[in-house]
């Protein structure tokens, strides 16, 4: 979210948004909890690959605390690439298995694995981006094997350079959640 915003016309900085790091599920529960109690406006953006507690959604609810989740029992690893449009999942893969990101030759042996065949390149691989069933494979191996979640600075540029392209595009269902996001940010920011 913060590569996503440094794109934007007016950065959500500038708007007094911070974004805020809760540790996972369910932590990140119970850090939003804690800033809503203590005056802040406050809003959540999960994984959907685990339910939230009854007792988690009544607190959020009563605190008026947003829960923006991604769809389809989805983790932001898979979100990212099944719910891109399809130039910028091979734009993602290319960045994740860059010098910059995880190591490529791992990546396309775990992913050799689950495809049962060897791939010589990432270029290789960018054909089962074309399909939301096999490019939710290299999702769930990207999120198993943390080829994003260690690396600030990809995750930065991921935003800056993937997801503002993919947002400008206006298509796939992780554009329409960021966008609903954003309107929240943007609605926010205004009262």
């Amino acid at each position: 979210m913060k590569g996503l915003s440094s794109t934007l016309p007016i950065d959500f900085h500038s708007l007094g948004v911070v974004f805020v790091d809760g540790g996972g599920d369910p932590s990140v529960f119970d850090v939003a909890l804690y800033f809503a109690r203590l005056g802040y406006r406050t809003a959540v953006l999960t994984d959907s690959d685990k339910p939230t507690a009854p007792a988690t959604i009544k607190a959020l609810r009563d605190l008026q605390v947003p829960h923006f989740a991604w769809g389809g029992g989805n983790c932001t690893e898979v979100e990212l690439f099944s719910g891109l449009p399809i130039a910028q999942r091979r734009d993602l893969f290319r960045l994740v298995l860059s010098d910059d990101g995880y190591d490529a030759a791992a990546g396309l042996g775990q992913l050799g694995s689950v495809f049962k065949t060897t791939f010589s390149d990432v270029d290789s691989v960018t054909a089962h981006l074309n399909n939301d069933e096999p490019a939710k494979k290299i999702g769930l191996q990207a999120n198993c094997h943390r080829w994003m979640k260690d690396h600030y600075d990809l995750c930065y540029a991921i935003g800056e350079q993937i997801l503002s392209e993919a947002l400008a595009s206006g298509t796939g269902s992780c554009v329409a959640l960021l966008q609903r996001v954003n309107k929240w940010i943007d609605d926010d920011a205004r009262s």
